[in-house]
């Protein structure tokens, strides 16, 4: 769309559009509140996963920065899954049984 009002190099070029790309494929999802955990778990499979596609934009992502935003998760916050229309009806029963059971 702005093409034409920025000067850019082709390496420059050739960065945005690798960015775009990994944009559009991992990071557009919109998750619900309830749905947060699940999202940011799936994103970090997703980005694991993206290291095979392109390296260089992965790791300018960087699990390692994107877990700096994962601190509200907590085992505490894991009965939120509850509420997630996402998680089907058999994780649901999962994660209560794990709930009651002590920890180790």
């Amino acid at each position: 769309m702005f093409r034409r009002q920025f000067k850019l190099t082709a390496r420059e070029e050739n960065g945005l559009r690798q960015i775009a790309v990994f944009v559009c494929r991992l990071y557009t999802k919109a998750p619900e509140a309830a749905a947060a955990p699940q999202h940011d778990l799936q994103l970090l499979k997703d980005l694991t996963a993206y290291m095979d596609v392109n390296r260089d934009v992965a790791k300018a992502v960087s699990l390692t920065k994107l877990q700096r935003h994962l601190w509200y998760l907590s085992e505490e916050l894991v009965a939120l899954a509850l509420f997630d229309p996402l998680v089907t009806v058999e994780e649901k029963r999962q994660i209560l049984t794990s709930l009651h059971q002590p920890s180790a």
